[in-house]
C-alpha cells in the first residue's frame, strides 16, 4: 500500500498567494504541503504590484516587510487622467482633465507600495525555508479528491496520495482545484488586451502612479524608481493584434504620445509582455473542506490595481478558519460554519470590487462632448471636496482597517509578538 502524506492543509499553487497562505498557516502552528504543477516557483518578471497599506501590514506581521525595504518604491500620490474628448481642454478647461488622491496635502503619506512579483516570491519562499513542517511537490497536479470524515483525501497524477483537514485552491484564474469541487465560473470577456513593459526615462518620478484613459484602453504608470517605470497599456484586442506585429522600435513609437507627458522620452528597457484582461468571479468561494484563495475565486480588470491586495485580504480572513480547523481537529460541523463565515465576507467584498470596476470602465467608455463634460464636472466635483478623496484613498489602501476591528487581523498581529 502506498504511504500517504498527511498534513493539516493541502494547498494547490505555488504563487504568491499559496506561499502567502501557506507561511500564515506554517506561523498558526499547521503543517502545510504545496502542490505546483510546474517544475519549479513560476514568476513574470514584468509582473508589478501595488501593495496597499493593509497589505503591508500583513507582511510585517509575518516578518516579509523588512525583507523588502531597499526594494519597494513608495508612492505618495495617484493622479488620473481623462485622455478622451480633447474639445474641454481646447477650449481652456484643461484643469479639468485630470484628478489627484493622496493621504494628505503634504503628499507626504504614502498611498501603496509598488514591488515587483518575483522581488516578493523571493521573500516568501525564503521565509517558508526555515520551516520544516512544509513539504512542496512540484511538477504534479492532483487528479482526485475524496472526501472523509477526518479530511480530505487527493490522489496525484504523480502516484502519491496527499491527506488534509482543509484544500485552499491557490491555481489561478483557471484553478483546476475548482474545477474538480464542481464550482462554476462566470467568465466576462472585455475584449481588451493588456502590455505589460518597463522604460527608462528621462523626467523624474516623484513618487507619484498615473492612470490615463483613452478611447478604447488605459495607461498606468507604476514608478519603479526615479528613474524607471512599469507600464500597463491596456487596448482593444484588434488593435493588439496590430500592436504586436511591430517591431520593438516601432510598437514605442506608437506608445510615446501616451508616455510623454508623465514621463518624457523613454527607452524600453526589458521585454513585452502580453495578456487578455478578461475577468471573472467563482459562483462560489467553498465547498466542503475547500476554500479558494485569490485569483482561483476573483479575478478583476487591473484598473484599480487591487488584485493582489484582495488575495491579501481572503488569506487574513482565512485566519479563523485555520485556527477553528486546528482546534477541534478539523471537525466537519465546526470547519464548514467558518468556511460558510469565510465565503460570505469574501463573495461580498469581491463582487463590490467587481461592480466598481466595472462602473469605472463605462464611465470612462462614455464618448461625445455631452459625455465627457459630465465626466470632467464629477472630476470638479471631487477636486473641491478634499475629505471625499481623502477617504477614499483611505478605503482602497485598507488603513481604515484597524487590528481591534478586524477579526482575522487580531490573531496574525499577535503571533508576531509571540
Amino acid at each position: 500500500m502506498k504511504q500517504i502524506i498527511r498534513s493539516d492543509l493541502l494547498i494547490t499553487g505555488a504563487g504568491v498567494a499559496g506561499l502567502t497562505a501557506a507561511l500564515v498557516s506554517l506561523q498558526l502552528g499547521a503543517s502545510v504541503t504545496i502542490v505546483e504543477k510546474q517544475q519549479g516557483f513560476a514568476t513574470s518578471g514584468n509582473r508589478v504590484f501595488i501593495l496597499s497599506d493593509y497589505t503591508r501590514r500583513i507582511l510585517e506581521a509575518l516578518g516579509i516587510w523588512d525583507d523588502l525595504q531597499g526594494k519597494d518604491y513608495p508612492i505618495t500620490t495617484i493622479r488620473i487622467y481623462d485622455g478622451l474628448g480633447t474639445a474641454i481642454k481646447d477650449h481652456g478647461f484643461g484643469w479639468m482633465q485630470s484628478l489627484s488622491f493622496s493621504h494628505d496635502r503634504s503628499q507626504s503619506e504614502k498611498v501603496g507600495y509598488i514591488v515587483r512579483e518575483h522581488v516578493l516570491m523571493e521573500a516568501l519562499i525564503a521565509r517558508i525555508s526555515s520551516y520544516s513542517s512544509i513539504t512542496i511537490l512540484f511538477d504534479c497536479a492532483v487528479e482526485t479528491y475524496e472526501l472523509t470524515q477526518k479530511g480530505c483525501l487527493a490522489r496525484l497524477d504523480s502516484g502519491k496520495s496527499l491527506s488534509a483537514g482543509l484544500v485552499l485552491g491557490c491555481d489561478g484564474k483557471n484553478s483546476h482545484t475548482a474545477a474538480k469541487m464542481n464550482i462554476k465560473r462566470t467568465q466576462k470577456a472585455r475584449n481588451q488586451h493588456a502590455f505589460v513593459f518597463t522604460v527608462s526615462h528621462a523626467m523624474q518620478n516623484r513618487r507619484a502612479a498615473y492612470q490615463t484613459f483613452f478611447k478604447g484602453g488605459q495607461l498606468a504608470v507604476l514608478p519603479l524608481s526615479v528613474s524607471k517605470s512599469s507600464i500597463m497599456w491596456s487596448v482593444p484586442t484588434a488593435e493588439m493584434l496590430r500592436l504586436k506585429a511591430l517591431s520593438k522600435q516601432d510598437f514605442m513609437a506608437a506608445c510615446a504620445p501616451h508616455l510623454k507627458r508623465h514621463l518624457g522620452d523613454c527607452a524600453l528597457a526589458g521585454e513585452i509582455a502580453s495578456f487578455p484582461l478578461n475577468t471573472s468571479m467563482a459562483s462560489a468561494f467553498v465547498a466542503e473542506r475547500l476554500a479558494l484563495v485569490g485569483d482561483a475565486a476573483h479575478t478583476f480588470h487591473p484598473i484599480t490595481g487591487q488584485g493582489v491586495n484582495y488575495t491579501f485580504r481572503d488569506i487574513a480572513e482565512l485566519i479563523p478558519v485555520i485556527r477553528q480547523g486546528l482546534t477541534n481537529q478539523w471537525e466537519t460541523t465546526d470547519l464548514a460554519a467558518a468556511l460558510d463565515i469565510y465565503n460570505a465576507r469574501r463573495t461580498r467584498d469581491a463582487r463590490l470590487m467587481s461592480a466598481t470596476t466595472d462602473m469605472l470602465l463605462f464611465v470612462f467608455s462614455l464618448r461625445g462632448f455631452t459625455m465627457t463634460c459630465f465626466r470632467r464636472l464629477g472630476f470638479v466635483v471631487m477636486h473641491s471636496l478634499p475629505l471625499l478623496r481623502y477617504l477614499l484613498v483611505r478605503l482602497a489602501s485598507g488603513s481604515h482597517m484597524k487590528s481591534h476591528s478586524l477579526e482575522p487581523d487580531a490573531p496574525l498581529l499577535a503571533l508576531k509578538d509571540k
